[in-house]
């Protein structure tokens, strides 16, 4: 057989090893069911969320109608009471979506066919990368490289929870970008010219996570490229060009720049030239995506979970200078950044260790360059940079491993560049200095190759356990006793589960529990134990006690301070907030309009949401804090 059919039949099995590692590793996923966010997008697919319809190219455009459209989700208790009226959760995802709304019309509600959807992705992505891999790296840099990047526990929530698939998406078509601009630039593949801009674009259509994909093709011109076509190559002439472009892009580019383009080619030293005009498809394509997104009003707007450049340029970038090295903690040391999120004391560690972790990579990396040939020391140094700029456009969202597709292709080179390198240079030394490099090795492998599948397998499970206790929630809620009409109130909605996806898991599992009432609301969601008191004449008060603890998911809907004073219109519910602190409220006055008839109070406790007695005039009722099924 000849030997380059042989080379191309080792690469391709070489190929699907490092793949199939990946999938085994996601097939856990493959239990869990619809949760979360999952419920509203199904609904609104099946039509059964009245007044809220945003169609199959935009579920994840929650407030597409603007103020208009979030004040009567506030008034229909979509939106809770306290949301800020210019409140904007908009995300332009239309491919994303629209492969949600496929699952929905190919396979109904078979959570089971959804998932191995999303995995489909997951291989595309990781086929996609690894192929990369094995372009810039040596052989045993971008084994380890593969199997780190499609082991890494970042992909578990975007395999394994539907709506999260988007980043698998957006990533799939900017690996693929990527793989074409490099099959242009170093093979001269000339359908690669137009496929990279075009996947691109179509990543961007999918997830702003494909942004990340414009640092790494920036940064291989900048810094990894020596000349020409290949490292360390010519710079391409004028022949080649043509070749490349055709007669007519040769003499559209004449006509339109004169011999500007020849005077900076004279000016720019090198084969810089060829570099910038090779970077500027990608830029031309992220700068018209950003200003279709700025123009269209996309993105986020007062909203204290979610911060945008475009909205609080300086709050997103404070927000980077701590996210950023946070999700570097997991790029690098395979560190849960969820955990972060989920906990804020420790962000500030997170960002720490994330910092010394980038940082321990490069400098072992450079003390370790020998091992590597000129040309790929060079791409080491424009992965890890890319690495970092990838997370940059998604650092005003909610930390944790889904925005890290992008990214993780060039932590995970660097990191299996460094087990190649110390593993070799082991071999060769003795005594301490081989123990040492054995150890920085090993440290390394334990993280990315022990760590990152136990919190794929770990996460996968976990979510299942999320499922379980929503399908519970919706089947344990005492709503059938609420009369007739009447609005479910949830005093204490601290739990997401228990506040964000209360109406939605009840109308997914159980909507003949909910059909008689007229809405479900959610009246706190403070961390708290809380005080209910009776005012008469339709109104009641709600207290928190103790010192107000802030919570992540309540921020979502507002960055503004309620103060003293406040008054909101919610429907047919009046809130005027009595006191606050830190800009959340602790003691709010409610009225009901045409009374307490109308209203039907729910709490949290032992397990279920169980009904409680409207508070009468002067009666007081003490509800405490009782985490619900996700801990909060």
């Amino acid at each position: 057989m000849p030997p380059t059919i042989t080379a191309e039949m080792g690469e391709g099995r070489g190929i699907g090893v490092a793949v199939g590692a990946g999938v085994l590793a996601s097939l856990p996923a493959l239990v869990v069911g619809f949760f979360h966010d999952d419920f509203l997008q199904r609904l609104a697919l099946e039509g059964a969320l009245p007044g809220y319809a945003p169609g199959p190219f935009r579920l994840y455009d929650f407030t597409w109608g603007g103020e208009a459209q979030v004040a009567q989700m506030i008034a229909d208790g979509k939106l809770p009471w306290f949301a800020d009226p210019g409140l904007g959760l908009r995300f332009f995802r239309p491919l994303s979506s629209l492969t949600l709304a496929v699952d929905a019309w190919a396979f109904g509600r078979n959570a089971l066919a959804a998932h191995v959807h999303s995995i489909a992705w997951f291989v595309l992505l990781s086929a996609a990368v690894v192929a990369l891999y094995r372009r810039w790296l040596g052989r045993r840099a971008a084994a380890w490289a593969s199997f780190a990047y499609v082991l890494a526990g970042g992909h578990a929530m975007t395999t394994a929870w539907l709506s999260a698939r988007h980043g698998l998406v957006g990533a799939a078509f900017g690996a693929l970008a990527l793989l074409a601009h490099a099959r242009w630039r170093d093979d001269r593949w000339r359908p690669g010219a137009w496929l990279g801009p075009i996947s691109l674009a179509a990543g961007l259509c999918a997830s702003e996570v494909a942004l990340g994909a414009v640092a790494f093709w920036v940064c291989d011109e900048a810094f990894a490229r020596g000349g020409g076509a290949r490292e360390g190559g010519p710079p391409a002439g004028a022949g080649e060009r043509a070749a490349l472009l055709g007669g007519a892009g040769e003499r559209a580019r004449a006509a339109l720049l004169g011999g500007a383009g020849e005077r900076v080619r004279a000016a720019l030293p090198g084969g810089a030239y060829e570099r910038v005009r090779a970077a500027l498809p990608a830029l031309a394509v992220a700068g018209a995506f950003l200003i279709f997104y700025a123009a269209g009003h996309y993105g986020t707007r007062r909203s204290g979970a979610y911060i945008s450049p475009f909205d609080d340029p300086r709050g997103f970038a404070a927000a980077a200078l701590v996210r950023v090295p946070t999700l570097l903690a997991e790029v690098y040391a395979a560190l849960p950044s969820v955990l972060a999120a989920a906990a804020p004391p420790l962000a500030l560690p997170f960002a720490a260790l994330g910092a010394l972790a980038a940082a321990g990579v490069g400098l072992a990396l450079w003390a370790l360059r020998a091992e590597f040939e000129p040309g790929v020391r060079r791409r080491l140094l424009a992965l890890g940079l890319a690495s970092g700029g990838a997370i940059v456009p998604t650092a005003g969202g909610i930390v944790g491993g889904r925005v890290l597709p992008i990214a993780s292709i060039g932590g995970a080179a660097l990191v299996g560049a460094l087990l190649a390198a110390a593993f070799a240079r082991a071999r060769a030394s003795r005594g301490a200095r081989r123990l040492g490099l054995g150890a920085l090795a090993g440290l390394f492998a334990l993280l990315h190759f022990g760590l990152s599948p136990l919190v794929r397998v770990g996460t996968a499970f976990l979510f299942r356990q999320n499922v379980e206790d929503e399908r519970a929630y919706a089947e344990r809620a005492e709503t059938p006793a609420c009369p007739a009409g009447s609005v479910g109130y949830i005093v204490n909605g601290s739990d997401p589960v228990n506040s964000l996806y209360a109406a939605p898991s009840l109308l997914f599992y159980r909507p003949e529990r909910v059909a008689h009432l007229a809405g479900v609301r959610v009246l706190s969601m403070a961390q708290n134990d809380l005080r209910l008191r009776g005012l008469g004449g339709g109104a009641f008060e709600l207290e928190a006690l103790g010192p107000r603890r802030a919570n992540l998911f309540e921020r979502v809907y507002r960055d503004a301070p309620l103060r003293a004073g406040d008054e909101v219109r919610a429907g047919e519910l009046g809130a005027r907030v009595l006191a606050a602190e830190a800009g959340l409220p602790t003691r709010v006055a409610f009225r009901v309009e045409g009374g307490l008839g109308r209203a039907c109070f729910l709490a949290w406790r032992e397990g279920r949401l169980a009904r409680v007695g409207a508070p009468e005039a002067g009666v007081t009722l003490d509800v405490p804090f009782a985490p619900g099924p996700l801990g909060q």
